[in-house]
């Protein structure tokens, strides 16, 4: 009796229908975006430099590559790609980006690379990237940021790479980096810094340049 169930239980699982490579590039945003695997065989959808004002509704869900890079975008107060769970790669560079709303990242737990660069922003919520635990590239340069939230990278201990440059940053918290122990790149130049902590890069044993 056990074995002949287990012989049906194989008979189904061989006859069911599995899906196709082109089902998982499904649903795919208007014409203005293509979706197609990279030579990891990951879902990355570009919708970079379609002079696209907002985000599109639909991605596919195993989505791990998203490119919104060189649009018109000013305001993230919606979900961007809620149901990406998977999203590795996020770039939201050369936009006109003047607001973050909180919480725009939280559904992203398994984001790595994150590039926020060449937008206008001027401030950032203090929780913005405490859910992005795996982060460990981040771009925030060419923008308007004076100042950051002492905890803002508090939860990501995993940081190699973050650039902060060319922007109007006036004084640092001398914590802002205490949990970011990988840290082995950091570009401060052109900001407006005169002073620094004295302790500020304490725990950051691996940086290697500034």
């Amino acid at each position: 009796m056990l074995g002949a169930l287990l012989m049906l239980t194989a008979i189904f699982v061989k006859t069911s229908p599995q899906p196709t490579p082109q089902e998982f590039l499904k649903p795919c945003p208007d014409k203005k975006c293509v979706c197609s695997f990279d030579k990891y065989k990951r879902v990355e959808v570009s919708c970079s430099g379609q002079n696209l004002t907002s985000i599109p509704l639909q991605f596919p869900v195993k989505t791990e590559i998203l490119d919104l890079s060189g649009n018109q975008l000013q305001n993230l107060s919606a979900g961007i790609c809620d149901h990406c769970t998977e999203l590795k790669e996020l770039d939201l560079s050369d936009n006109q980006l003047q607001n973050i709303s909180a919480g725009i990242f939280d559904n992203f737990t398994e984001l790595e690379y994150l590039f926020l660069d060449s937008n206008q922003l001027k401030n950032l919520p203090q929780d913005i990237f405490s859910k992005n635990i795996w982060l460990s590239q981040l771009r925030l340069d060419n923008n308007q940021l004076k100042d950051l939230p002492e905890d803002i990278f508090h939860n990501n201990t995993k940081l190699i790479w973050l650039d902060l440059s060319y922007n109007q940053l006036q004084n640092l918290s001398a914590g802002i980096f205490d949990h970011c122990t990988w840290l082995g790149y950091l570009n401060l130049q052109n900001n407006q810094l005169k002073d620094l902590p004295q302790d500020i890069f304490s725990k950051n044993w691996w940086l290697r340049g500034l």
